[in-house]
């Protein structure tokens, strides 16, 4: 389950992927129809791929907007991606803590995303998201990993 890269012209895993016609669209259904259909769970990446393609429009319109230069970095980023196979996936919530303590009060501030610094290239965002896909055996955690 292959595309060819529109920033370097080589053969990448589909799922690094930005859509570029229908033609991308009918393949990524096709794609995770039989993901699904050989897994029976959640593969991780659909929200991940689902991600990229916004974040390429929205940095995109930004830019041409705003006169920021988000949009080349997404694509350094998204070249990198690409070219090492990550699995770049969503989050779907906080790992949690003490329930009855807010974000700012946990022992533990890794529990929570939060961005701890600002500087004229970005920002830097610390702290943790989990995502609970489809498992035939629960368990009380997900894990994140490169995928190669």
């Amino acid at each position: 389950m292959t595309a060819t890269s529109h920033l370097t012209g080589q053969k990448i895993n589909r799922f690094c992927h930005l859509h570029r016609n229908t033609d991308d669209l009918v393949k990524k259904v096709k794609m995770q129809r039989l993901m699904g259909q050989k897994t029976a769970a959640c593969f991780q990446r659909c929200v991940g791929m689902d991600a990229i393609n916004a974040v390429d429009s929205v940095t995109f319109e930004m830019d041409r907007k705003l006169g920021t230069q988000y949009h080349e970095r997404f694509l350094r980023f998204l070249k990198r991606m690409q070219e090492e196979d990550w699995t770049v996936d969503g989050a779907m919530t906080d790992p949690k803590g003490d329930r009855n303590l807010p974000p700012g009060k946990q022992a533990d501030p890794d529990l929570y995303t939060r961005v701890v610094k600002k500087t004229a290239e970005g920002i830097v965002v610390r702290g943790a998201k989990a995502t609970r896909p489809g498992r035939s055996i629960p368990t009380g955690s997900s894990s994140c990993r490169r995928s190669r």
